[in-house]
């Protein structure tokens, strides 16, 4: 079952001068799910050779080894994701265009109500730190409610500097619109799952 509700804003403005398109824009996105996940509910079950030797002679004469099962759970994130840009398409000679620009799209990490997100360290590990939340996890881990646990309920921090910055050419050969030649180069982020 899922259930998302989102709202985004956003606006562009686009300016044509003689030899340039510029253009700027914006906006901001939230976003709410309310979901109940399976990912356990099928049973996982395990035959080794603990009865006859085989794994596949356990699992011919039924000698489970394991089985795993939970119930659904609760998935309820929220997201805030904000992002501005502005570009400008320069037509510098009769036969070369000039497209550049910056993107601007900090990575702010979804949150989880329902205290489900934990972080790792492994400075925290090899100092021995370990959680006040959960006494009997191991070292390294945090838990919301631990000291210095990351950003309210996410477990991960935010990046508000996370700028893109974008070229590309196209060059007409030979003057006569047939043939072009084209190269593009950015730098993106790609969001952490």
């Amino acid at each position: 079952i899922l259930f998302t509700e989102g709202y985004d804003f956003g606006d562009d403005v686009n300016l044509v001068l003689t030899d340039h398109q510029i253009t700027i824009g914006g906006g901001v996105n939230r976003t709410r799910h309310q979901a109940s996940t399976s990912s356990k509910s099928p049973p996982e079950l395990t035959f080794n050779n603990q009865n006859t030797g085989a794994g596949m002679g356990d699992f011919m004469t039924g000698q489970l080894f394991t089985l795993q099962q939970t119930a659904p759970n609760a998935h309820n994130p929220n997201r805030l994701f904000a992002r501005a840009y502005v570009s400008d398409a320069w037509k510098a000679t009769s036969r070369l265009t000039m497209s550049y620009g910056v993107r601007w799209e900090p990575f702010i990490p979804e949150q989880r109500p329902n205290h489900t997100a934990y972080t790792f360290d492994l400075d925290k590990f090899n100092a021995g730190v370990k959680s006040t939340v959960y006494v009997n996890a191991p070292a390294g881990f945090s838990y919301y409610g631990d000291a210095g646990f990351p950003n309210g309920t996410s477990g991960v921090n935010k990046n508000w500097g996370q700028f893109s910055p974008r070229l590309g050419l196209a060059w007409d050969v030979t003057g006569d619109g047939k043939t072009s030649s084209r190269a593009s180069y950015a730098y993106s982020y790609e969001v952490q799952p």
